[in-house]
């Protein structure tokens, strides 16, 4: 991998279980078993305004943008992604709140 293919501009990482995200520019990037087995840092889905991210277990992970909403992905056999299914996710979904 040469430079030009390096992220630069973390703002914030988290590490745990099988995973580790961070936050750059906005967009929150995995790798190792989060949502899929990834040897490099990897988009999870399109937002740019993710401001934290958390791995969670190690196989989920949650990320809440710059205004407060939440998302997230991986592992959902138990329903702990919160989007209202137990459907597993490579990219980030959002977080349900129940009325």
């Amino acid at each position: 991998m040469n430079a030009a293919n390096k992220l630069r501009g973390w703002t914030q990482l988290d590490a745990g279980g099988d995973s580790t995200c961070g936050v750059a520019a906005g967009k929150a990037y995995c790798f190792g078993d989060a949502g899929g087995d990834y040897a490099a840092a990897v988009q999870m889905g399109t937002r740019e305004d993710f401001a934290s991210v958390d791995v969670g277990g190690g196989l989920h992970q949650c990320a809440l943008t710059s205004a407060g909403v939440l998302y997230c992905w991986g592992d959902n056999a138990n329903g702990q992604l919160g989007d209202g299914t137990t459907t597993d996710r490579s990219s980030a979904s959002m977080v349900f709140v129940l009325p």
